[in-house]
C-alpha cells in the first residue's frame, strides 16, 4: 500500500477506503494506491492520525464489518423480493432521482 498527499482547492465528501467513514476533505486529499499504482480510493484525517498500528486496527475492523455485509448480500441476492417498478415510483408524483449527481463511486472497480 502507498500514500499520495494531494493539495486540493474543492472541499467535498469521501468514503475512507481503510475504514469505510464518511468524511469532508480539507486542503489536502490522502490517495490509497496498491503496488501497481491503482488509486484504490482515499484515506480519512482519522486513519492518517491513528499512524501505522491504529490504521491497522481500523482496517481490521472495517474487514470484519464489510465480510459481514458480503454474507448478508450474498443471502439476500438468493431470495426473491418485490421491487418497485419506475411506473410504481412516478405515481408517488416525486421527481426521478438524477443517478448520476447522487452516486458514489464503486471502492473496488
Amino acid at each position: 500500500m502507498k500514500l499520495m498527499l494531494n493539495t486540493i482547492y474543492t472541499k467535498f465528501k469521501e468514503i475512507c477506503f481503510l475504514c469505510g467513514n464518511s468524511y469532508k476533505t480539507d486542503t489536502v486529499k490522502i490517495d490509497v494506491y496498491d503496488d501497481d499504482g491503482n488509486n484504490l480510493g482515499s484515506m480519512c484525517y482519522q486513519c492518517f492520525d491513528a499512524k501505522k498500528d491504529g490504521v491497522k486496527k481500523r482496517m481490521g475492523n472495517y474487514a470484519l464489518y464489510l465480510r459481514k455485509k458480503s454474507e448478508w448480500l450474498e443471502t439476500q441476492a438468493k431470495k426473491d423480493f418485490d421491487f418497485p417498478s419506475k411506473k410504481d415510483y412516478i405515481a408517488t408524483g416525486l421527481e426521478e432521482i438524477d443517478v448520476m449527481e447522487n452516486e458514489i463511486p464503486p471502492v473496488i472497480a
